[in-house]
């Protein structure tokens, strides 16, 4: 048995940054059910250690709450504490990063490219982060005969996207078959199931990658999502409207 966990990150627009890049990011995290045992024990054992309930990236990187009193060294060794946990019980991850404007441009303003891509950024990106891990385990030794429990935070809106997304893909055999799922999306809560935090983590990193790429920030890629070593194992795409396009005129048969 397998588990994925899931979690999003987008940004926002301020009287500070009037012209930020709108992105939304879904991200996850794979194991096998032992794994993940193994890590919520290692992350939990660090909680501990660190006197937090919980870690949330955002709070993290705005030094809010129970990370203002955090030293530089320690922000570095603890987040790095925290991706050594996530690099050695994970076994693949992947993300989907989409341009907002793009995707309410070139597919929500077309019915019949809502209805094929979604209705939402949310479940496009979930959508394509499971076409993914069905990739990865049809690729290697892990998804011969394993199916995937997914797993998802609570969000105020997300739910009925993922209850359609769901649905959708349980009442077609093979797409039950190829996602290898076993029954309806699982509901998690960030506090109590620590391997959200992980993909919030990833998340978070991943959304701010494609903002300060798109926007052309000199550091590209971030030193804290350098140090955490992505490997072969992860695998990161970025969509915007040239995307969205070449998608379109292959599903739709178009040159």
């Amino acid at each position: 048995m397998l588990e994925a966990y899931f979690d999003e990150s987008y940004s926002h627009r301020t009287n500070e940054r009037p012209s930020e890049p709108l992105v939304g990011t879904v991200a996850c995290w794979l194991s096998t059910v032992e794994l993940w045992k193994k890590f919520g024990k290692r992350w939990r054992r660090a909680l501990r250690e660190f006197e937090i309930d919980n870690f949330h990236m955002k709070d993290y990187e705005a030094r809010q709450g129970s990370y203002r009193t955090w030293s530089n060294e320690e922000r570095i060794h603890r987040l790095k504490q925290m991706h050594r946990i996530m690099r050695e019980q994970t076994i693949y991850g992947c993300s989907m990063s989409i341009n907002l404007e793009d995707y309410e441009n070139k597919i929500l303003s077309v019915p019949e490219f809502a209805r094929w891509f979604g209705r939402s950024w949310y479940a496009y990106g979930v959508r394509g982060c499971i076409k993914k891990l069905a990739v990865w385990c049809d690729q290697s030794s892990y998804g011969v005969s394993n199916s995937i429990a997914y797993v998802f935070g609570e969000g105020p809106k997300q739910g009925s996207e993922l209850d359609r997304l769901f649905k959708e893909m349980l009442k077609v055999p093979d797409e039950r078959r190829r996602y290898r799922i076993s029954g309806p999306w699982i509901k998690g809560t960030m506090k109590e199931t620590v391997q959200l935090q992980a993909a919030d983590i990833i998340a978070y990193e991943l959304n701010k990658r494609s903002v300060n790429s798109i926007s052309g920030g000199k550091q590209f890629v971030r030193k804290s999502l350098d140090n955490l070593h992505l490997s072969v194992n992860f695998s990161a795409e970025y969509f915007d409207q040239d995307s969205f396009m070449h998608q379109i005129n292959n599903a739709y048969g178009r040159s």
